[in-house]
């Protein structure tokens, strides 16, 4: 899931480039209670980086509230 989020106030300004000021597009996706930032715009899915890893933790019921 890839999010485009941006500065309400930089909003029209002239001449302003995000690359150039350290403001880059980044992947974030959530898992359990987890939420995973990628800054590697070349990287896989998470879904896909996990596997298995869901099927095999859903017994410790990570998401479960105690």
């Amino acid at each position: 899931m890839v999010h485009s989020k941006g500065m309400v106030e930089f909003d029209g300004r002239l001449r302003f480039r995000p690359r150039q000021n350290g403001l880059v597009p980044s992947a974030v996706d959530t898992w359990e209670n987890f939420v995973y930032v990628n800054l590697n715009g070349k990287a896989g899915s998470l879904q896909n980086f996990l596997g298995k890893v869901p099927e095999l933790v859903a017994p410790l019921q990570l998401s479960r509230k105690t």
